[in-house]
């Protein structure tokens, strides 16, 4: 795997580009040239990814939010420095940072430094780019010269780019490694100019500037590399963007122009990134971002601008990649942005020292995108990010107090959509949102105390758009309708003086039946029937003298079956009223039946098309109720069941039922009886969700919510990674000490009989969540089966016998996809010498030859 780009490092001696003019476009190799044909030629800068990625989700809705997964000194990092990343062919990710070089397998570290003792270690602990090149060879590029890491020996060969042998530390600093389609490996120092390896790795060409030849290289400051799907190859210099033509050595330069807008933007070049359709981005020092059009040989700007939130975060550019969904990311001084290309704007992500799971540091200078289509993100003090561009099915929407306009509060208790596909959302202290999908705008109605006209509460429990276009809320103060001409709420709220106003203040559930009815439902005042046209209301309380009333007065959910008839689900029971008939029927927790109810506690309903009513439980599970047999059969944890806490029940287009828990989503398949679960590591706003937070809208699309946030998503969009992760044995250790390191598929490992305790470690190498990723090991002639270790990654053997064994080792991703070839190493142990046939055969020899004398003897004497 090789080949997706990053931001090169940064030093103090950087300079700012000079201001010049376009010269030279008359060349040849850099000449006015048609636009390309995107389809022509694969780009040199795409990583392999598995097919399977091509059905990955489309980026996630405007004003969504983004959850990264810090990776700091603290996880074993050696330094927060992050600048550059790649992934080897075998599958670990590696990171360069300004003390030391890491290789990680998704839980731990090898750190790789300089040691003056060791002629074979690192040419450098500072380390500033890296390359795996089409032979799987990793390059590293360090403040003292190259270096190629020998997996099969640990070591590093270092490589003399100066034939001159140059004492000057600056000629000597890779600052950027790019291997062309030709095999050719081009090599950028920061005082030493452009340096071409063959495939042979000998140096062929040195390339440094000349003051009196105007088509040599613009400077010796060579900070980025790019071959453009045409052949042409791009040099990012301290003193602008140089384009070389191979056949003559000659480079023809683009500038900044005070006087042409349409020039390079700023001649201190970062980075180099050629998109899908075949355009050039250059990252600059403070220019910002620059496009360059091939047809037109000009530029277009993209630059900070303070008084426009959408602009670019930052002109310092450090970092561009392209996605495989087609995203483009800029890493930038002050956050990282993507770039809606259809709005011509930027999305920013940044550091917040209020949410952990947003970017570590602002300041992003390396991005790379991993063969399971996981985003890393190196920072400048903040370590490494990884977000699981899969979590992307699940949209995001949660507060965020460094935006202008996201959700108000992240303790969201109901979500609903009105007829004109506008969402709302109801907050524990947020008040009531309104969002606008497409932009991602939200706007916000809170209680205000000296306003009688606005929202009663800004703690909104409940919302429901009726069929008629009228929008319902009900909050901890009362229950009001909204009016969208006005921007006003009327009130509905509880009149001890009057037996027809509400029963209470405290609105808990809004549901309007098949009959047009309004019933509102409160949290310990009972039900209520609302007439629209009159303001008043009929209340349903509990009576314990009456069997035929409603069992609790404690309501949380509300559902009409097909005959007509109210569910009730309270803190007392389920309740069916007949509507006509003025009377309930209760159905109770019997600990002598099994097929009564499983738990009193009900939050949630749904109907099934064949009339089957599913009812979500606090602390049992799930029930399905048979109107048939007045049965009730049980659904909990050992069934698969995510948690026996159940808020909301949702169906999608297949039949599957929607399960939102304490922890995390449920999809359960009522034809199989089957369970898939889904947690925060999936992309969800957290394990807990709320009750009466759950909408279903017209498209299909479902909606949960909960403690940090609410999720939205299509059900058919939601694919598992059909990928089997690479798997590898990261170690062996003899008596607790590691002695071999990356051993590579079917290496042979001899032992004595002595050595009694061994330990294999391993991985498996998808990195969207680690820590869900399984593991079965089996070390044959010892093992009768396969051992199942869960998450645990290691296996420890004692006291072996001699002989010859196979230890073998399987992997799965975080969504269960099993690599069943996994991988496997050799092992003899040779047995002592009394377990040798030999000795054992001579032992027995003599032994037999023993008796036979002694039974000679006897005979002789008698």
């Amino acid at each position: 795997v090789h080949g997706r780009r990053w931001g090169p490092w940064w030093h103090p001696s950087a300079a700012l580009g000079v201001v010049g003019l376009v010269v030279g476009l008359s060349l040849i190799g850099c000449a006015i040239r048609e636009e390309p044909d995107t389809a022509a030629l694969e780009l040199a800068t795409v990583i392999d990814v598995p097919t399977a990625l091509a059905l990955a989700p489309a980026p996630a809705s405007p004003g969504s939010a983004m959850r990264f997964q810090r990776i700091t000194v603290q996880d074993g990092l050696s330094q927060n420095a992050v600048l550059a990343i790649t992934q080897d062919q075998r599958g670990y990710m590696w990171f360069a940072t300004e003390d030391g070089l890491n290789k990680y397998d998704g839980t731990m570290f090898t750190v790789f430094k300089r040691d003056e003792q060791n002629p074979a270690s690192l040419a450098d602990s500072f380390v500033s780019s890296l390359w795996v090149d089409a032979q799987g060879e990793l390059w590293v590029g360090t403040r003292n010269g190259l270096d190629r890491y020998d997996r099969s020996s640990g070591a590093f060969v270092h490589y003399e780019l100066d034939p001159g042998g140059s004492s000057n530390l600056a000629s000597r600093w890779v600052v950027a490694i790019y291997e062309d389609r030709e095999g050719t490996l081009w090599v950028g120092t920061d005082g030493g100019g452009l340096i071409s390896l063959n495939s042979s790795r000998d140096v062929v060409q040195h390339y440094l500037h000349d003051p009196a030849d105007p088509r040599s290289l613009a400077t010796a400051s060579v900070r980025a590399i790019l071959e453009d799907r045409d052949g042409l190859l791009w040099v990012g210099t301290s003193e602008g963007l140089d384009c070389l033509d191979r056949r003559t050595g000659a480079f023809t330069h683009f500038r900044h122009a005070a006087d042409d807008p349409t020039s390079l933007s700023d001649d201190a070049i970062w980075t180099l990134f050629e998109d899908n359709q075949g355009l050039l981005w250059v990252g600059t020092e403070t220019g910002g971002l620059n496009r360059f059009d091939p047809a037109t040989q000009t530029f277009s700007r993209y630059q900070h601008d303070a008084d426009d939130p959408a602009s670019l975060s930052h002109d310092r550019v450090r970092a561009i990649l392209e996605s495989e969904t087609g995203r483009l990311w800029i890493g930038t001084q002050n956050g990282l942005d993507w770039l809606d290309r259809e709005r011509e704007a930027f999305v920013h992500y940044q550091h917040s020292p209020y949410d952990p799971y947003s970017l570590s540091s602002s300041s992003v200078w390396s991005i790379y995108e991993d063969a399971g289509g996981v985003l890393w993100f190196g920072t400048y003090g903040g370590g490494v990010n990884r977000y699981n561009r899969a979590t992307d099915q699940f949209a995001l929407y949660q507060h965020n107090p460094g935006l202008p306009s996201s959700l108000s509060d992240n303790m969201v208790w109901s979500i609903a959509e009105d007829q004109d596909g506008v969402l709302w959302i109801g907050t524990f202290n947020g008040g009531l949102n309104r969002l606008e999908r497409a932009s991602g705008e939200f706007t916000v109605f809170r209680h205000e105390p000296e306003n009688s006209l606005s929202l009663s509460d800004d703690d909104v429990r409940v919302i429901l758009p009726d069929r008629s276009g009228q929008l319902w809320v009900g909050t901890s103060a009362g229950l009001d309708r909204y009016d969208p001409a006005t921007g006003t709420f009327v009130h509905y709220q509880h009149d001890a003086g009057d037996p027809s106003s509400l029963s209470g203040l405290r609105v808990t559930v809004i549901y309007e039946d098949q009959r047009g009815n309004l019933w509102i439902g409160t949290r310990q005042d009972g039900l209520n029937r609302l007439d629209r046209a009159t303001g008043q209301a009929v209340r349903y309380r509990y009576d314990p003298n009456d069997a035929e009333s409603l069992c609790s007065d404690r309501i949380w959910a509300l559902q009409s079956d097909r005959a007509g008839n109210l569910w009730v689900g309270t803190l007392g029971g389920v309740c069916v009223l007949d509507v006509e008939a003025n009377r309930f029927t209760r159905y109770n927790h019997d600990p002598d039946d099994p097929t009564s109810l499983a738990n009193d506690s009900v939050f949630a309903f749904y109907e099934d098309p064949t009339g089957a009513m599913w009812i979500g439980t606090w602390g049992s599970g799930l029930d399905r109720f048979d109107p048939a047999t007045g049965t009730f059969s049980h659904y909990t944890e050992d069934d698969g069941l995510a948690n026996n806490v159940i808020y909301g029940i949702l169906p999608d287009s297949a039949g599957n039922l929607w399960l939102s828990t304490n922890k995390g989503i449920s999809r359960f398949d009522p034809q199989t009886d089957t369970f898939r679960n889904y947690d925060v590591s999936d992309g969800l706003q957290d394990n807990e969700f709320n009750v009466g937070a759950h909408f279903r809208s017209e498209t299909g699309e479902l909606f949960f919510g909960g403690v940090q946030g609410f999720n939205a998503f299509f059900p058919d969009r939601i694919v598992d990674n059909p990928t089997p992760p690479p798997v590898v044995i990261t170690a062996f250790r003899l008596f607790n000490q590691v002695v071999r390191t990356d051993l590579l598929p079917d290496e042979h490992i001899a032992l004595s009989y002595r050595d009694n305790f061994i330990s294999f470690e391993f991985a498996a190498l998808d990195y969207a969540a680690p820590e869900k990723n399984r593991y079965a090991y089996m070390l044959e002639g010892q093992d009768k089966q396969w051992v199942e270790a869960g998450a645990r990654r290691h296996a420890d053997y004692t006291n072996l016998r001699g002989g010859d064994y196979t230890f073998r080792v399987r992997g799965s991703n975080s969504d269960g996809v099993w690599n069943e070839t996994g991988s496997a190493v050799r092992l003899t142990v040779t047995p002592p010498v009394w377990e040798r046939w030999w000795f054992r055969g001579t032992a027995l020899a003599i032994i037999v030859a023993a008796g036979v004398g002694g039974y000679m003897m006897r005979v002789r004497s008698v």
